[in-house]
């Protein structure tokens, strides 16, 4: 079930639930654009996790391809760079 309303922060950011293009966006928005912490899944099952600023990505962020296949990296105006060595099958996250 989704929310039936946004919740709204102090400084007026809300927290949504936001579907378009076959991607589903969960987290801040500030004047009807994505920016603050959030989550994306595209159609092909791919999980972005971190932060937007102005509806860009922007900052570090953890991209999850499948159970078995991420990277921890930072967005840089959109531009995504991996952390070396961050895509793992075996490591346990503490």
């Amino acid at each position: 079930d989704k929310p039936t309303t946004n919740l709204k922060a102090e400084d007026g950011r809300l927290f949504v639930t936001e579907e378009a293009d076959s991607t589903i966006y969960i987290g801040e928005m500030l004047n009807g654009q994505k920016h603050g912490l959030g989550l994306t899944l595209d159609e092909t099952g791919k999980i972005i996790f971190g932060s937007m600023k102005a509806n860009v990505r922007q900052g570090i962020s953890m991209v999850f391809f499948d159970a078995d296949n991420w990277e921890v990296g930072r967005w840089n105006n959109g531009a995504f760079t991996a952390f070396n060595n961050s895509q793992t099958a075996d490591s346990q996250l503490a």
